[in-house]
């Protein structure tokens, strides 16, 4: 579910879960657009939208790597604060 920024959305990272949910969507359109595009016989607009969604893919893959980490360690630590906040 990270792919669509839940994980953001649970941490209460509002802006980055849009974000990250907008690196999933505008891809799917690139690719839809491209097809149609290719279907049109208009191959400099399909290697124009394909390379949009090939970026943006590579983008979201680094982030999505990264982003397993970011969010264990700061859920983890936001529990931690809970713990304590609960003892004391």
């Amino acid at each position: 579910m990270g792919l669509f920024g839940v994980d953001r959305f649970y941490k209460g990272d509002i802006l980055l879960a849009c974000i990250k949910l907008a690196f999933f969507i505008i891809p799917l359109f690139a690719t839809f657009a491209a097809f149609i595009a290719l279907l049109d016989e208009s191959h400099s607009i399909f290697i124009d939208y394909f390379a949009i969604f090939a970026l943006m893919f590579v983008v979201a893959s680094i982030w999505k790597l990264v982003d397993i980490y970011l969010v264990f360690v700061g859920i983890k630590k936001d529990n931690f604060h809970k713990i304590l906040n609960f003892f004391s």
